[in-house]
């Protein structure tokens, strides 16, 4: 039974085609200095936590003392 204009057809792969003698997982040509780029940022020096968010802590500040301020005067 062919397909009408408005259907697609769908093959299901075969897995017997495919070569036994290569693994299908496993590239052939890898070498090690491909796998030590994974492991070169987590060598490196990490940014703190408070220098990343600094400028946002430094603005809420800001915003607390001026409530503050206008708390106690009143």
């Amino acid at each position: 039974m062919e397909p009408s204009l408005g259907e697609v057809a769908i093959a299901a792969p075969v897995v017997a085609d495919l070569p036994q003698s290569v693994p299908h997982n496993v590239p052939e040509d890898v070498s090690d200095s491909d796998n030590s780029i994974l492991f070169l940022s987590s060598a490196a020096p990490s940014e703190s936590w408070f220098a990343a968010h600094k400028y946002i802590l430094g603005a809420l500040l800001v915003v607390a003392i001026v409530i503050g301020a206008l708390v106690w005067l009143r």
